[in-house]
């Protein structure tokens, strides 16, 4: 069976994947991951009202060489494509608001002073006030700007390791997710533990780390995304003082990580090299490779201890 997943969470690229899988193992990559794939693209914010256009569908045919398909358009953000001018909607009205009010008194033969009795100076007053802030506040909006993200390349060897015990399949499933992870988002190294087991290792490491089949130890923050099941997002590194614990298997200038839980022994490590590099789509679209990774662990370890 072969199935075909067409995945487009984020406007830096389109990520076209497939995984290949026999007969004889229908579940793998079968509508168990299609229902899956649906309901956390629900519950992560894939269909909401923001993005209205991003539907998800799937095709289905009971023949051999059975096809699905999940399919997320990219959709815009119109707000994000006309930030500068919008930025600059208060500046021209409340510029508006003055060239009104001058034009007013011009136009409309009232004297010009500033007479508290008469009811036209009073209203002059209270607009004049309110298009004078807005322009100032158009002025505040065009000054603030958001600070790029720091982004650096990260700092070591390139390092690609599988477990010797793994079997074909299941090396294949974490290549894929390896590929599809840095192709589609800004990760730039990744970690797969399972157990005391380093199951994979891609991406950039610490220079002359020792890689091996046994796991690093985990440190606080992993250990609790395994016992909760919850993952955790350390957008920038620099702020939390527990990211000493990645330092012996990421690169010392990692910026960021995203730790997703597998299953109730495993866990999934990717860093990347940009501040806030994994966006809210990167994290919902990780959290279902997770799974689909997730459910082809459970058939390795089933196989292994029968």
């Amino acid at each position: 069976m072969k199935a075909f997943i067409v995945l487009n969470t984020s406007p830096r690229s389109l990520l076209k994947t497939s995984a290949t899988t026999s007969s004889t193992q229908p579940h793998r990559n079968g509508n168990r991951f299609i229902s899956t794939v649906r309901s956390k693209a629900k519950r992560s914010g894939f269909l909401n009202h923001r993005c209205p256009s991003r539907v998800i569908s799937t095709v289905c045919e009971s023949t051999p060489q059975q096809s699905q398909s999940v399919i997320i358009p990219e959709s815009s953000d119109w707000f994000s494509d006309n930030e500068e001018a919008l930025r600059s909607v208060p500046l021209w009205l409340g510029g508006g608001g003055v060239l009104s009010l001058l034009a007013n008194r011009t136009f409309s033969g009232v004297v010009a002073m500033a007479d508290a009795s008469s009811s036209q100076s009073r209203a002059d007053v209270i607009c004049l006030v309110f298009a004078v802030t807005l322009a100032l506040t158009g002025l505040q909006w065009l000054a603030l700007k958001t600070k790029p993200p720091v982004s650096v390349e990260l700092f070591g060897d390139e390092v690609f390791f599988l477990h010797p015990d793994l079997d074909e399949p299941t090396q294949k499933e974490l290549r894929w997710v390896w590929e599809a992870l840095e192709s589609s988002c800004l990760c730039g190294s990744l970690v797969v533990l399972s157990g005391q087991r380093r199951l994979m290792q891609a991406g950039r490491g610490t220079n002359q780390m020792d890689l091996g089949p046994e796991a690093p130890v985990l440190g606080p923050i992993c250990s609790r995304a395994v016992e909760t099941g919850k993952g955790n997002y350390l957008a920038n590194m620099a702020l939390f003082p527990g990211r000493v614990e990645f330092q012996p298997f990421l690169p010392i200038n990692t910026q960021g990580v995203l730790v997703q839980p597998l299953g109730n022994q495993g866990i999934l490590i990717a860093a990347t090299g940009t501040v806030r590099g994994f966006s809210q789509l990167d994290q919902a679209w990780i959290s279902v490779v997770c799974d689909k990774l997730e459910v082809a662990l459970e058939l390795w370890n089933t196989e292994t201890t029968q």
